[in-house]
């Protein structure tokens, strides 16, 4: 039987491909992209000072948050576990390792 989701995910390029910088692993799987949004959001240090009608502004920062979801499709039940495998291995990379005593990756 043929696995017609990852058949078409490759025809299409509808792989997502991840490599981790730690470990030198990759994975990949069948995924949709649902969301993808990037958000930035400066801090700015106000402080009144005498003589001045208006704060002095300094800039302390920005934060980015970025959000990312994606949809894995699975044909079958085997299908089903082999992206559950991928998607932890996925969620491992998200983790810093230690090579030598005192540095971390």
């Amino acid at each position: 039987m043929t696995d017609y989701i990852s058949n078409y995910a490759r025809r299409k390029q509808y792989l997502f491909h991840f490599y981790s910088v730690v470990s030198g692993d990759t994975v990949s799987f069948p995924a949709l992209l649902t969301q993808l949004d990037n958000k930035f959001s400066p801090s700015w240090n106000s402080e009144k000072v005498f003589g001045r009608q208006d704060p002095i502004l300094t800039f302390q920062g920005t934060e980015r948050t970025m959000n990312v979801a994606f949809d894995v499709p699975s044909e079958r039940k085997s299908q089903a576990k082999t992206n559950l495998v991928a998607l932890n291995k996925l969620i491992n990379f998200l983790y810093p390792a230690f090579n030598e005593e005192g540095y971390a990756n």
